[in-house]
């Protein structure tokens, strides 16, 4: 009884090849993202290296666990055409909701504002 209910318990609870590269590749991920918060704040340029070369081992590790995943089908990043659509669509709406033409009243002219004091015949006066 022992020996077999604990095999088919321990087979039971593993994780498959396909969720342990995902987890390894989204643990890969975010640790690079702490090493990004590292270098900004490492107090020493040498420090500041040992962590880049750290974060650059890592992103190393998540391109070799995406060629792996890719080649099993495991893993599909969008085709590059279609983001392209989708970030144009996305572009069209925004511009529809807030009207960004250089008439709208929300464009910035790079022209003199009218702020600040002016002199005028000696006397300072606020617009």
């Amino acid at each position: 009884m022992s020996r077999q209910k604990q095999f088919s318990t321990a087979t039971r609870n593993r994780l498959s090849d396909h969720d342990i590269l995902l987890d390894l590749m989204m643990t890969e991920k975010h640790l690079s993202s702490l090493y990004d918060h590292c270098v900004l704040e490492a107090t020493s340029p040498m420090l500041s290296d040992t962590i880049e070369r750290l974060q650059a081992d890592t992103h190393d590790n998540v391109h070799t666990l995406f060629i792996a995943m890719q080649q099993r089908g495991w893993y599909k990043p969008e085709q590059t055409e279609k983001s392209d659509r989708l970030q144009n669509r996305n572009l069209e709406q925004t511009s529809k909701k807030f009207d960004l033409t250089a008439d709208s009243k929300y464009a910035v002219s790079s022209g003199a504002r009218r702020s600040g004091r002016r002199v005028s015949h000696g006397q300072n006066q606020i617009i």
